[in-house]
């Protein structure tokens, strides 16, 4: 008895072309979504609220989400403000270092934390 052996051949090589358009793609798709995180500009008019609900009414009108420690934050309604079209950063540069408190920024996250 004879046994016929038989090897597919299976193309192995990279599809380079394939590759790039995909990382082209997803550049485009994701580009404008950071660009827009980092120029995020809210309108907003309070008075005497918290921290804690100043930046949960950033949250609403934006999209930036905030980390923070709820204990650090106090409830002190002591803030009355109202801006049109600021940038968020430039807000809380006026409000954070005030209270004690600076931020770092990741993406759309904001971490809030108490100055050292």
């Amino acid at each position: 008895m004879y046994y016929l052996k038989v090897k597919k051949r299976i193309p192995c090589k990279p599809d380079v072309s394939r590759l790039v358009r995909i990382v082209f793609i997803a550049f485009f798709l994701f580009a404008p979504y950071c660009l827009f995180a980092q120029d995020a500009t809210v309108s907003i008019s309070v008075k005497q609220v918290s921290l804690k609900e100043l930046l949960a009414e950033i949250e609403k009108k934006s999209d930036i989400r905030f980390s923070y420690i709820d204990e650090n934050l106090g409830n002190d309604k002591d803030i009355t403000l109202s801006v049109r079209n600021e940038s968020i950063e430039s807000l809380l540069n006026k409000i954070l270092p005030g209270k004690g408190f600076e931020f770092i920024k990741t993406g759309n996250t904001i971490a809030i934390k108490k100055i050292n």
